[in-house]
């Protein structure tokens, strides 16, 4: 009765959620059927997805609405991340926002440009006067679109508390999503975690193979011993979407009792990293597989988890059965359960080196040969080996190869990565660089501190340092020199760097600041000509400077015609 109760509660997210925040007050911000190709705390690179992202048709440009009355609080415009965003605060205590926008309503778009005209900057975050600009239920706000982050054309939206800036499961608000389909169960592993563990007679992962039920069920039964942890590869579909979206909660019961239960109900953005710590790394890593650790690493501090017994661990005992429930649920109240049978063997504990781990809990200097890394404390997520080992310099290398850790170990802070100027022959325009054996990946921001030249890197993996002499790359589109233009043309530019990357542009026509709007996911500039241009001959300069200050100018004459 117990085991039932606690599966309806957890279960059946929907209904538990929909009492606690409004319904019906917040309409749909888009007039077309919701499909979803990504959904609320799903697996991504670095982070939980802090909303939802609702396709439109494979288009840009459809009519974006408010949903509830309300005014702008926010408006960000950047050639990363959410792209053109704009925030709206409700009086019912909540802020929608909208992302990846293609353009928004006339009177904010002439604000936002004399914004960025006077802070000569394309890229601008802007906080309106209270009640500047505000809207009314049903009105239109923007259009979509694909600037930013974005992987395609599609509105990324979220609901979040004004207050906490909390970001929540925009399902629990009753939009209209239509979602009848099960969670999907991929694949499902079991980790040793303690010395000596074993899985199917084996010290290593091994995957569980299940039998498909049918309707949502699912059995397997392995044999083990020590201490071992079960990671869970799946994902959700809606009715009107096949994408691999996330699920919502996952409980682990052992012998009916809860022994963990992760909810991505709403989150805090400074905990989004922790990611990196639930889920399995070094699947993520290898090929990109999007799998949930059932278990809690002691440097987690991920606020959802609950009913956590030794965080989320099993262990297996010798001549013992176990019988292991997992419940996955969706945002809709969908489930899938799989029934497992864990018998428990002989164990033969094998001690493992532990001598050259680090604390995660501490901070740790490492150094060798002129060079030093420093981490700082609770950066891990467990006790790792870290250490720096050495390769032959590539051809291009100021320096020998230093491979720092492995790429596998996740770190959740940014890290020091020094190398004395004793150990270089020379100390202009170097940069640290991601290395792939002997190939030179992107650089990394690059600064002296002292006598070390430094950077900051957020993960492990290989590391050189070169020498950046080459200047941006720039390819003019549809403009020469001589050219006639009128309101409404543009200049393209595709501007591209090898390696420390582009950190500086600009445009001017006649010597006065001109707006360059900036695509970086297709390294695509470009400026609008118009009418407030004089009729006649003018000059256009574009000036593009990377990382170490090496620098392309474009400069071309053409004339205005109104």
């Amino acid at each position: 009765m117990i085991l039932k109760a606690l599966c309806f509660l957890l279960c059946v997210p929907f209904v538990v959620f929909a009492q606690e925040y409004p319904q019906n007050y917040f309409d749909s911000p888009l007039k077309i059927p919701l499909a979803l190709s990504g959904t609320f705390g799903e697996l991504r690179g670095n982070h939980f997805h802090a909303g939802i992202d609702i396709k439109t048709q494979g288009r840009e440009g459809l009519p974006i609405y408010a949903p509830a009355d309300g005014q702008v609080v926010r408006i960000k415009v950047s050639a990363y991340g959410y792209g053109n965003a704009l925030y709206i605060a409700h009086p019912n205590g909540y802020t929608t926002v909208y992302g990846h926008l293609q353009s928004f309503s006339p009177s904010v778009a002439e604000w936002i440009k004399n914004q960025q005209y006077a802070k000569k900057s394309f890229e601008v975050n802007l906080f309106p006067p209270a009640g500047k600009f505000t809207f009314k239920k049903g009105e239109q706000i923007a259009l979509s679109g694909n600037t930013g982050g974005s992987g395609g054309p599609h509105l990324h939206f979220e609901i979040r508390d004004s207050k906490t800036e909390e970001t929540i499961n925009p399902a629990f608000f009753g939009l209209p999503i239509s979602d009848k389909r099960k969670p999907i169960i991929a694949h499902l592993y079991a980790k040793p975690i303690s010395d000596g563990a074993t899985i199917n007679k084996y010290t290593g992962e091994r995957e569980i193979a299940l039998t498909n039920l049918g309707h949502g069920q699912f059995k397997g039964s392995f044999s083990g011993s020590g201490v071992i942890g079960l990671v869970l590869h799946t994902f959700d579909q809606q009715d009107l979407s096949n994408n691999h979206n996330g699920v919502f909660t996952i409980e682990q019961f052992v012998n009916d009792t809860v022994t963990y239960a992760f909810k991505i109900d709403k989150f805090t953005f400074d905990k989004t990293r922790y990611i990196n710590a639930h889920m399995d790394f070094e699947k993520y890593k290898a090929k990109r597989q999007l799998a949930h650790n059932c278990f809690v690493w002691p440097g987690n501090f991920l606020t959802n988890y609950s009913h956590l017994v030794n965080s989320g661990f099993i262990t297996l005992d010798a001549n013992s059965q176990k019988q292991i429930k997992l419940i996955v649920s969706d945002s809709w109240g969908n489930k899938s359960t799989i029934q497992l049978t864990a018998t428990g063997t002989d164990n033969t504990v094998i001690s493992s080196d532990k001598a050259n781990q680090i604390s995660w809990k501490e901070a740790h200097t490492i150094k060798i040969d002129g060079v030093k890394i420093y981490i700082p404390a609770k950066s891990l997520y467990k006790n790792e080996e870290i250490k720096i080992q050495k390769s032959p310099a590539c051809s291009t290398c100021e320096t020998e190869i230093y491979q720092i850790g492995e790429s596998t170990i996740p770190s959740h802070k940014r890290y020091s990565l020094g190398i004395h100027k004793s150990q270089l022959t020379k100390t202009e325009k170097l940069v640290w660089a991601n290395m792939s054996g002997n190939n030179v990946g992107s650089g990394l921001t690059t600064n002296w501190e002292g006598d070390y030249l430094t950077a900051n890197p957020r993960e492990f993996g290989e590391f050189a340092v070169v020498q950046d002499l080459a200047e941006p790359n720039l390819e003019v589109k549809n403009f020469s020199n001589g050219k006639i233009v009128t309101a409404g043309d543009k200049i393209s530019i595709y501007a591209t760097d090898k390696l420390s990357g582009i950190t500086q542009y600009e445009c001017s026509i006649d010597g006065q600041w001109a707006l360059l709007q900036h695509d970086a996911k297709r390294n695509y500039f470009w400026h609008d000509f118009e009418d407030n241009l004089t009729a006649g001959s003018h000059i256009i300069t574009l000036t593009f400077t990377d990382e170490v200050g090496n620098t392309t100018t474009y400069q071309a004459v053409f004339t205005y015609q109104p």
